[in-house]
Parts: C-alpha cells; structure tokens; sequence
C-alpha cells in the first residue's frame, strides 16, 4: 500500500475499498472509482461515494481522548439494481469485522480497532434530464472505533 500523508478514518475507509478484490471486481481500478462526498458528473456507474457522517472522541477527566467513534456512510451507484445491491453486500462483507493498523513508514497514523454495518438500504431516483436510466443508491453505514 502507497503511504498516505495525511490519515484520516475516510483515508482509512477509501484505502479498505480499494484493497478489497470483490470490490474493485466490480467498481473497476482503471480509474479506481470510489469518490469522496460526490460523484463526477462523468464518473462510470458502477461505482462508490463515501461521507463523513460523524466523529466523536472519547473524554476521559484524566487525559486526552485517544480513541474516536466515526459512523461513514458509504453509497453504491449503479444503473442495475442487483449490482447496486451486490456492491452493497460486498462493501458489508469487507466491513463487517474490519480492524486495521495504517502505517506511513514506520510511523502509526491510524489504527481501527473494529466496526459495524448497518443494514442496506436500497432506493430507485429518477434521471433528472431525460436519460433512459436512472440510478440504484444501495447505502450502508459503518461506524468505526478508531485511535
């Protein structure tokens, strides 16, 4: 994996996506089409939009919060409702029991010390310029425990 210079739980979620081969079977990695918050207006369908939800450190009275709860959500766009739902189930799949130490070098940046995936939701939107097709939105949130 390439060292990241800044790492973040999105840099973390965006990395876990791209690492997983059932995943990229189906999204592609010529470009790689995972998209942070949107999707590019030319961006190839079947692909993947995360979001930062929320962050929320631990307090402790004694010290600085050292670890943090961050809920992503994270959309699979496609223009077939089975390979929207597909993606979903492979994204679940890969989330589901994910814990993982992010090094730059030999300098710890972030360390997921475990997650959960809520359920899918699927939804149909209509094109909005006359197109043919519209779009199947398969979401699902992970929420991570993180340092």
């Amino acid at each position: 994996m390439a060292a990241q210079s800044v790492w973040n739980i999105e840099t973390a979620v965006r990395s876990k996506i791209i690492a997983t081969g059932s995943i990229t079977a189906i999204i592609g990695t010529n470009p790689v089409r995972v998209y942070p918050e949107v999707r590019f207006d030319a961006g190839a369908m079947p692909c993947i939009v995360f979001e930062l939800n929320s962050t929320t450190p631990y307090q402790t009275l004694s010290e600085s919060p050292t670890l943090s709860r961050s809920s992503v959500a994270i959309h699979c766009l496609a223009q077939d409702k089975k390979v929207a739902i597909d993606l979903a189930q492979k994204v679940q799949a890969a989330f589901a029991t994910w814990s993982q130490t992010f090094y730059d070098g030999a300098v710890l940046k972030l360390n997921v010390q475990g997650s959960r995936v809520s359920s899918i939701i699927t939804e149909y939107q209509q094109p909005t310029d006359g197109a043919t097709f519209g779009l199947y939105l398969s979401s699902l949130d992970v929420t991570s425990f993180h340092t």
